[in-house]
C-alpha cells in the first residue's frame, strides 16, 4: 500500500485536476480502509514499524490529496479539521488510526 501512495504521489502533479480528485480519493481511500480495518496483530506477525510506516504514508497522501480537492471544496475546506475523509474522526474527535483525542 505504501508503494501505491508513493506511485500515486508522483504521478498527482502531472495529472490534470479532475484525473487528480479521482486517483488521490481511490488511492488514499485504500490506504485508509486498510489502516481502519487492520487487526492490530502483533509484532510477530505484523512488524509495528511497518504499521506506522503506512500511517505516515497516508497522513503524508493525505496531505497531498486535500491539496489536489482544495479548489473543489473551497481553500477553507482543506484544514484537516473540514476534510471529507481522513485520518481524524469527527471535529474533537478521536484519530481514526491511533485513538489520540483530536482538537
Amino acid at each position: 500500500q505504501r508503494e501505491a501512495l508513493a506511485e500515486s504521489e508522483a504521478r498527482l502533479a502531472d495529472l490534470p485536476r479532475d484525473d487528480a480528485m479521482v486517483e488521490s480519493f481511490l488511492v488514499g481511500g485504500a490506504a485508509l480502509r486498510q489502516l481502519v480495518l487492520d487487526p492490530a496483530l502483533p509484532e510477530p506477525i505484523v512488524p509495528a514499524a511497518e504499521r506506522r510506516a503506512l500511517i505516515e504514508a497516508a497522513r503524508h497522501y493525505d496531505a497531498l490529496g486535500r491539496a489536489v480537492w482544495a479548489g473543489w471544496l473551497g481553500d477553507d475546506r482543506s484544514r484537516p479539521e473540514h476534510g471529507p475523509v481522513g485520518v481524524r474522526g469527527p471535529r474533537g474527535g478521536s484519530d481514526l488510526i491511533t485513538g489520540a483525542a483530536g482538537a
